[in-house]
Parts: C-alpha cells; sequence; structure tokens
C-alpha cells in the first residue's frame, strides 16, 4: 500500500509492502543465522565427543591414535585382570614422541618428553608426574617382559582421554 503526505514543502511517499518485504528479509537472515551457529555448536560437540586421545577396542584387541591404529606384537596385547583393563606402555608412549627408559634392576620406568618427565615402578601404584606423586588403584605390570599399565595411567596422571569399547572397531 502506498500512502503519501505532504511534510511542509515536500511530499513523502511510503511504501509498506517495501518494509514488510524488509522485515521478512530480517526475519529469515536472523533464522539462519540461528541454524548456523545451532548447527555449529552441535557439530563440534559430537566431533569433540568423538575424539578421544587413544580408542582402545577389547574386541578387536587394538588401539588407536591420531587415527592410526598402532602396531602391537603378540606380547603387547591388550590385557582385562580384574575388572581393570591395561594397556603396553612402550608403544603408546612412544607414539606421543616420549623417550622410554626401563632400568631393569629397580624395574622403573622413566619417560621424557620436554620438560615432561613421568616415572613408575613395577608393583607401586605410585606414578610420578613432573615431580608430583599421584597414587591409582592398580600398579603397572610386566607382562613377558612389556610394562603394561592401567588405563588410569593414561586418564589420571597423563590427563588424556581414553575410550574403551568391545567394538571390532
Amino acid at each position: 500500500e502506498i500512502t503519501t503526505r505532504l511534510v511542509g514543502s515536500e511530499m513523502c511517499i511510503r511504501d509498506s509492502s517495501r518494509k514488510g518485504k524488509r522485515s521478512m528479509k530480517m526475519k529469515k537472515s536472523v533464522i539462519v543465522v540461528v541454524c548456523l551457529l545451532l548447527v555449529g555448536i552441535f557439530g563440534w560437540s559430537i566431533a569433540k565427543a568423538n575424539s578421544a586421545d587413544i580408542k582402545v577396542h577389547l574386541g578387536a584387541g587394538t588401539i588407536v591414535m591420531d587415527q592410526q591404529e598402532l602396531v602391537l606384537t603378540p606380547d603387547e596385547a591388550i590385557m582385562v585382570q580384574e575388572d581393570t583393563v591395561y594397556l603396553p606402555l612402550r608403544p603408546l608412549m612412544e607414539k606421543m614422541d616420549y623417550q622410554v627408559f626401563w632400568d631393569a634392576g629397580m624395574q622403573n620406568v622413566s619417560m621424557e618428553k620436554g620438560d615432561q618427565t613421568y616415572f613408575m615402578t613395577i608393583g607401586s601404584n605410585q606414578y610420578v608426574r613432573n615431580g608430583q606423586t599421584i597414587t591409582l588403584d592398580n600398579a603397572p605390570i610386566l607382562v613377558n617382559g612389556k610394562t603394561m599399565v592401567p588405563v588410569t595411567f593414561f586418564t589420571n596422571v597423563m590427563n588424556k582421554t581414553v575410550e574403551v569399547s568391545n567394538s571390532h572397531v
């Protein structure tokens, strides 16, 4: 609807249908922006939920890090002992670029990467991260000459996210 009116010496023409179209365009723009934000937030949440640092597939006996399956020897097989999942220490730490040192006489392991250090003794549930002692329920164990650590070493001592499933990948 077009209306006219005289204001001073000028005539003003008002097109109300045009204002309605602008209002509809604005509403559509706001809806599009809100939808994009929601998709972004939910997409990020889903991606974050699926981005565990370490994925353990008990059914397949595999460990995945950085979207790559670690090659494990038969001596490094994932173990479940009294409801605790144990993982082979060396292949995981080396995948994270740590240097791993074994002291057979003392039965302890130290790991270094830059200024980060970790230390553990076979049979002791006391782990050391950068000089700070952390006590876990389970100690590292030695199986066929390989150090096996509970998953909680990675979650509680190294602050990694670990996803353990019974899947076959």
